[in-house]
Parts: structure tokens; C-alpha cells; sequence
């Protein structure tokens, strides 16, 4: 028998009692309370009281909590109202339905929706059913609730509507396919600079193999696009350009390395030039550089005029010195030309891009303290922000992943292109995620690159799960 004060307090200005309700299948009650017990002890839940009570299958509802016959465990607990208690009670609440979801259980939605998207779609799936039904038969969302607001991808605020007037809010989702082989130009040039720093001869530089795995890489994603999306016309045309424009520059390099090249290594004496170490820095800092801006605003020349400028102080052989230093003078020197060209004709061609990606997100944390996280617009939970793109953006998305948000759509898109490096005799587990193919990191074959197609509110789970096994995310394809 409870007093009046254990009902309710007087005041909720410090505390208050709250209730949850999961539904678990009757034969996973034993392996269950474990795991319930274990959660409330690890963030000390001041649990009153837990009443249990049974309801039959419903497999007709849309968002039936009992697809099989189960027991509900009714939490009666208390807790404070201040936002460091309300922010633990979110915490043990997702793990809790991450220990629900695991027995195949459900729990009670009318009650504060804690549970991210990801978690409600896995719970209850035939959400979308009832989503579209009730879309139907209430198109203007005249009954809404926040469980509808957070879940449903009918609704749309005013902050939805604010999306029409941010330039480049929109991207083609077709590019998140189409952006990978342009990246591979970007991945292969840090190959390059990881092969030359551990101290190998730059002639066994596999170039023919990245040509190849350019173009392998360019089919794929011609394909996964052909029959899904219009025809990207412009896109393909840049493509086809860079493509044989690297297939050219490696044909080159690749027949130059493996006569002149290494007739001259036979010279070296195993003693690295002050020259040589200055040319790894160089294509080190280009492959940096390239990560966050276009190759063709990377200051070559300043390169090309430091080499000379150096005294030698190595005792390495003349001849591989001098040779090294002209190879990397006309290499710069035509890179440094082939640059203005196409710098130009960007800018007389195209308007001045767009520099970060705008994604729609629900959240009660501030995400202002994040390194290139802009503020655009804000309404309850929701947000409008801004993130700088190209490598920018990952590295953000890395360091946003363990925060307590749920992303919408980025760029109005529910879908993106994820690629993580894995080791070759080390299969990873993620087999949950879509894999759509491997790539060949041509300069170690202990690695493999994997492509995954990620739903965009399944983002942030799957860079937590790389992060718990290890799994090194390479590049998020943001459009």
C-alpha cells in the first residue's frame, strides 16, 4: 500500500515517477531479467516497483507490441527532472531496448519515445504500413503526437519546409554511387605516399593495378545506377575525363618507373636523398590536401622550387638524386599547368559549389561545440545543420557517432554509400549492413575495401559497430 507521496510528488521540480512497459516473448522471460537487472544496477534506477501481466499475440495490428505470446513488464520507477538525470534515463532506456530488441520483444510507444529510428524500425516492422495508412486517411497530419513527429517520414514541420530555401540542400542520391571512383582518386594518392614513406622504390608502385581498379570501380557504380536512377550525363562525362586523364598520367609513369625509372635505382645505394625524403613530402601533403579541396588548387610549383633549393647533406648516389629531382620537376611542372587549365574551365563551366552537406536530425543535445557543425535551423528536437563536406564530413560524422541524435536524411536523401578497410583474412561482421562489392587496395593486399549502402537513419549504428570491431570507416560518399 503506497502513501499518496510515493504515488506522486508534491513538486516535480526535482523529481517525478515515470513508467515504462517492454513485452516479452514468454520463453525469453528467464534470459531477459538478467539483463534488465544488469541495466538498472549499472545506472542505479531507483526501480519502486515492477508488475507483470500477460497478453495474448496479436499479429493483425500494425504496431501490435506482442507478435507472439508474452508477458509485460510494467516499470514503476522515479527519477529527477534536471537534465543530467533525464539524459541518464535516455541512456539506460536505449540500452534497455537494445536488451528488448534482442529477446525480440517490444515495448510500450505511447510513453516517452526514447528509442531512436533505428530501433523503432527494427522493433515494429509494419510501422511503415500504419505510417501510410494513416498518411491517407490524415494527409494535412491534423492528429499528430510526438512518437508521429519523430517516427513518421510523412510529417513535416516547418522546419521540413525550410529545406526548399537552403541552396544545395538537395543532392542526387545517384552520387553517392557515382562519387566512388572519383574518390578512388582520391584513396590511391595516399597509397602512393603510405608506399613511399615506408621506403619503397617508387617502380614498384602498382599503377597498372589502380588504373584497372579505376575503371572496375567506374563500371559498378554505372551499373547500380542504370536501372534505378535518371541518367547523370554531366557527372558521367567528369567521370569518363579524370578516368582517362589518370589512365594516361599512370600510363606514363608506369613505363617511365620501369625503364629509365629503374634502370636508375640500380644506382641508389641505399641512402635516401634530402631530395627524395622532399618528394614524399610533397606527394604526402598532395594526398592530404586532396582529401578537403579540388587537386587542382593544390600549389604545385612551391614544391618544384623547394627541391632545388636544397643542400644535400645525404650521402646518396648523384646520379639516382638528380634523376629522382627531374622525374619530380616535369611531374609537378605539367601537373601544376594541367591544373590552371581545368581550374578554369570549372569555374567558367560551374557555379561556385557548394562547400558543406545539410542534413535533417533529431536531437536534444547542442552539436555547436563539433568542429564544422553549423546551426541552420531549429524546431523542438529537430535541426537543420551543416556540415562541411568531402573528408571534412566523415571525420565529423566519426566524432558525432556516440552522441544521443538520430539522423533524418542528409542532402533529402535516405540512402549513402559507407566504405571501410578491413583486413583480407579477417571477415568482418557486419553482415547485417548491405554490402554491395570489395575493392582492391592495390599497394597492400592484406587489405580490402568494402562498400556498404547504408539507410541514412541506420548511419550512426553502423560507424559505432565498425568502431567496436576495429573496422576502420574509410569515407562516408556524401553526393
Amino acid at each position: 500500500s503506497y502513501d499518496v507521496a510515493e504515488l506522486e510528488p508534491k513538486s516535480r521540480e526535482e523529481s517525478t515517477y515515470v513508467l515504462q512497459e517492454y513485452f516479452i516473448p514468454v520463453n525469453s522471460i528467464r534470459s531477459f531479467i538478467p539483463k534488465m537487472k544488469a541495466i538498472y544496477d549499472r545506472y542505479h534506477v531507483n526501480v519502486i516497483n515492477v508488475s507483470l501481466r500477460h497478453a495474448y499475440a496479436d499479429k493483425e495490428t500494425y504496431l501490435s507490441w506482442a507478435a507472439e505470446e508474452v508477458f509485460a513488464f510494467v516499470i514503476y520507477y522515479k527519477q529527477g527532472t534536471d537534465r543530467e538525470a533525464r539524459e541518464n534515463v535516455r541512456k539506460w532506456t536505449a540500452e534497455m531496448t537494445d536488451a528488448i530488441l534482442s529477446e525480440n520483444g517490444r515495448w510500450y510507444l505511447p510513453y516517452q519515445p526514447h528509442a531512436s529510428v533505428e530501433q523503432f524500425q527494427k522493433g515494429f516492422l509494419k510501422a511503415d504500413k500504419y505510417f501510410e495508412v494513416k498518411n491517407r486517411l490524415d494527409s494535412s497530419h491534423r492528429f499528430t503526437n510526438r512518437l508521429l513527429d519523430k517516427y513518421s517520414p510523412f510529417i513535416q514541420g516547418e522546419i521540413e519546409k525550410k529545406r526548399e530555401n537552403i541552396k544545395g540542400y538537395f543532392r542526387d542520391e545517384a552520387q553517392t554511387f557515382l562519387t566512388v571512383p572519383e574518390w578512388y582518386l582520391v584513396f590511391n594518392p595516399k597509397e602512393y605516399a603510405d608506399f613511399l614513406e615506408k621506403g619503397n622504390d617508387p617502380s614498384n608502385f602498382p599503377f597498372y593495378a589502380s588504373i584497372n581498379e579505376y575503371w572496375a570501380l567506374y563500371d559498378r557504380s554505372m551499373k547500380l545506377v542504370s536501372n534505378a536512377y535518371p541518367k547523370n550525363e554531366e557527372y558521367n562525362t567528369m567521370l569518363n575525363v579524370i578516368g582517362i586523364s589518370i589512365t594516361l598520367e599512370y600510363t606514363a609513369k608506369m613505363l617511365y618507373e620501369n625503364t629509365v625509372g629503374r634502370v636508375f635505382s640500380w644506382f641508389s645505394n641505399g641512402t635516401i636523398s634530402d631530395e627524395e625524403r622532399m618528394i614524399v613530402e610533397a606527394q604526402r601533403a598532395y594526398s592530404n590536401f586532396i582529401y578537403d579541396k579540388a587537386w587542382y588548387e593544390f600549389k604545385f610549383m612551391p614544391w618544384v622550387k623547394r627541391i632545388w633549393s636544397i643542400s644535400n647533406n645525404a650521402n646518396s648516389n648523384w646520379f639516382r638524386k638528380m634523376e629522382r629531382t627531374l622525374f619530380f620537376t616535369l611531374e609537378f611542372t605539367f601537373k601544376a599547368g594541367y591544373a590552371s587549365l581545368i581550374e578554369w574551365a570549372a569555374k567558367a563551366s560551374y557555379e561556385e559549389p557548394v562547400t558543406d552537406i545539410f542534413l535533417l536530425v533529431s536531437t536534444t543535445d547542442s552539436l555547436q561545440t563539433f568542429q564544422n557543425v553549423k546551426m541552420i535551423h531549429q524546431e523542438g528536437e529537430k535541426k537543420i545543420i551543416g556540415i562541411k563536406r568531402w573528408g571534412s564530413f566523415t571525420k565529423t560524422i566519426l566524432s558525432i557517432a556516440d552522441q544521443n541524435i538520430d539522423i533524418l536524411e542528409i542532402g533529402g536523401n535516405d540512402e549513402i554509400l559507407v566504405s571501410v578497410l578491413v583486413e583480407r583474412k579477417e571477415k568482418s561482421n557486419l553482415d547485417h549492413y548491405e554490402l554491395l562489392y570489395e575493392s582492391l587496395v592495390v599497394s597492400d593486399m592484406n587489405l580490402v575495401r568494402e562498400v556498404y549502402l547504408i539507410s541514412v537513419p541506420k548511419l550512426l549504428g553502423f560507424v559505432r559497430d565498425s568502431k567496436q570491431q576495429g573496422i576502420e570507416v574509410e569515407h562516408i560518399f556524401d553526393y
